[in-house]
């Protein structure tokens, strides 16, 4: 799977203040016929410092699309049970706790689970802890090489809408 992603921040606060709007889209190409997800297409926003005395934290909205490749399509077809793509919609929220911890909980809606038309709707909700083991860097500042959307181990999930923005955010501060 080859993956891409743009990101720009269209907004930011006046002088000093930490708030910014940032927007995103990661795209993915696999081979269908080998690949059960032949292509792959989200778009989100991330609002930093939603909250005045919380410059740290943010809120994070974001949707995908996956779409099944042409083999897994036919191999689906003959039991029955396709549907074209899958679909996510996530909202989640990063709260930078102490300079060690962060806390993010996720609310996703998922339409056609699995690609597959007979499955019902899902929402899954998660909820995920970071720390940091070097004293004074924040939580959401640990190195990520990727968000784990842009992994497809399955079919295309927004896990972190949230998470890419942080490492964003992070690659542009400066270091303590």
């Amino acid at each position: 799977m080859c993956t891409s992603i743009g990101d720009r921040t269209i907004w930011s606060g006046a002088g000093n203040s930490p708030r910014s709007l940032n927007a995103f889209v990661p795209l993915g190409l696999g081979d269908s016929r080998a690949n059960q997800i032949g292509g792959y297409i989200g778009a989100g926003l991330a609002f930093t410092a939603p909250i005045a005395r919380r410059s740290q934290d943010q809120i994070g909205l974001a949707v995908a699309a996956a779409r099944n490749g042409s083999h897994f399509e036919r191999a689906e077809l003959a039991l029955g049970a396709l549907a074209p793509s899958e679909s996510t919609i996530e909202l989640t929220y990063l709260a930078q706790l102490t300079g060690w911890l962060a806390l993010q909980p996720d609310v996703q809606y998922v339409i056609n689970p699995g690609g597959k038309s007979p499955a019902r709707n899902a929402l899954a909700l998660g909820f995920r802890i970071a720390l940091s083991h070097r004293w004074g860097v924040p939580a959401y500042r640990i190195p990520t090489t990727r968000p784990s959307f842009f992994a497809l181990p399955r079919f295309a999930r927004i896990t972190s809408a949230n998470t890419r923005s942080a490492a964003a955010v992070a690659s542009r501060s400066k270091a303590p």
